[in-house]
């Protein structure tokens, strides 16, 4: 009753299957499915560094306009300074 399920027998069952899958698959080699596939791995790691390129571009942008956004909160802080110098001043209040 278990003869199907030895390993043995299992294995007399998928050699030939194995066979015949190896040789429609050699004999039916299609080269532009090559192609295809070798086109299709340039897009993909053309992709993959025009995305590694924009990625880089946008860190470097964003490192700038942090730092701009820096320099102008240091000068509105120094604006702010020297308007509130120039009100409690008492050189101002002579007029």
């Amino acid at each position: 009753m278990n003869i199907l399920l030895s390993p043995i027998r299992s294995h007399q069952f998928l050699s030939p299957a194995i066979l015949s899958v190896a040789v429609v698959s050699a004999a039916g080699h299609n080269f532009i499915k090559d192609i295809i596939v070798a086109v299709s791995v340039v897009v993909a790691v053309g992709g993959c560094y025009f995305a590694y390129t924009q990625h880089r571009r946008a860190q470097v942008h964003v490192h700038r306009l942090m730092k701009d956004l820096s320099s102008l909160q240091n000068a509105e802080d120094a604006l702010s300074q020297l308007q509130q110098q120039y009100v409690t001043s008492p050189c101002c209040l002579s007029y």
